[in-house]
């Protein structure tokens, strides 16, 4: 017997509800700009908008898109403070 419309539809209504309720920290080498793997981390966020965004350097630009989510650096830094050219693609 194969699975219906509804019976697929009530299984991802769960499913959604029980990644309602995970703790979910997404973390990404760094947010300087909106490429491939930022991409990637906005798909991720539709899956789990209650995660946090970890990184080790951002700008605000970058992390500006990612807003209402919370995105932390290691240690807390900016992306003045790296080198001439650095995370350009």
């Amino acid at each position: 017997m194969g699975v219906t419309t509804v019976q697929r539809e009530a299984t991802r209504g769960a499913m959604a509800a029980d990644r309602a309720a995970l703790r979910v920290a997404l973390v990404h080498y760094w947010l300087l700009n909106y490429g491939g793997g930022e991409r990637v981390l906005s798909a991720l966020l539709d899956l789990f908008p209650q995660a946090d965004i970890f990184a080790l350097v951002a700008n605000e630009e970058t992390t500006a898109r990612f807003a209402p989510h919370r995105v932390t650096t290691f240690p807390p830094t900016s992306a003045a403070a790296l080198p001439a050219g650095a995370g350009a693609i």
